[in-house]
């Protein structure tokens, strides 16, 4: 009687996938031991994996070589920077290109943060003028218990050095 090794690499040569020899063997799961048995035996090739991606792979080094930088190659291929920094890590980059991708990225930092700044300027008016809309005129009175309440609350908010957890009353205590 073979013993069960001897009968996984049978089975193996015979041309089954790991997952077909456990069921045929009747363990649970390939795991470890079935792996230590098969270890050396070559996997049958209907289960090697194709690399489908393999066009990619030639177009993203090839653009990586023009100096593009992952951002601009991710731009234009569907892959993850995970998978670009697999396939791109051996591709030297000249200095030249990489001069030009730190002044392209400065660029592109600069322009942003400019958006940014005006998309925060446009925010405020529209906030601004939200509230203006929504609270009509105020009368002075009014507005001068607006700003008591204000002053008062001011000492009971939340510090990064004291957390104000408890809850304190907008009228002053009398003695």
């Amino acid at each position: 009687m073979e013993s069960r090794r001897d009968e996984a690499v049978a089975l193996r040569r015979a041309g089954m996938s790991m997952s077909q020899i456990a069921a045929a063997l009747g363990l649970r799961s390939g795991g470890g031991r079935l792996h230590e048995w098969l270890r050396g035996v070559p996997p049958p090739a209907w289960t090697a994996r194709p690399n489908a991606k393999d066009h990619l792979r030639a177009q993203a080094i090839e653009m990586r070589g023009s100096g593009l930088s992952y951002r601009e190659i991710r731009e234009q291929l569907p892959v993850s920077k995970s998978t670009l920094s697999l396939w791109l890590r051996d591709v030297p980059v000249s200095e030249e290109h990489r001069d030009a991708m730190r002044r392209r990225a400065l660029e592109s930092s600069s322009s942003r943060a400019e958006t940014n700044r005006a998309l925060g300027a446009r925010r405020r008016v529209d906030t601004r003028e939200a509230a203006r809309r929504q609270v009509p005129e105020l009368a002075e009175s009014e507005l001068f218990v607006a700003g008591v309440v204000a002053y008062w609350a001011e000492g009971s908010k939340n510090k990064p050095w004291r957390s104000g957890e408890s809850v304190r009353s907008l009228t002053p205590t009398r003695r």
